[in-house]
């Protein structure tokens, strides 16, 4: 398979399991309720975007600074 392929297949698969997670209304990373995690307009706003409650959101862009310095 492709490189090509291959990450088209893992888009589709980002794509379906955001849009089950999103009927569920679960995070796609914890798995827990996505909006009960959300505490801030902009995080409901990121979680309908992402998938990613807020938390799990906010611990994932500090392990992207971290591994920036």
């Amino acid at each position: 398979m492709k490189e090509v392929e291959k990450l088209q297949a893992a888009l589709k698969e980002m794509s379906r399991q955001h849009k089950q997670a999103s009927v569920l209304g679960v995070c796609t990373i914890c798995g827990l309720p996505a909006l009960a995690r959300c505490y801030s307009t902009a995080g409901v706003r990121q979680y309908r975007l992402s998938g990613h409650c807020e938390l799990c959101y906010d611990k994932w862009a500090l392990d992207m600074e971290k591994e920036d310095v």
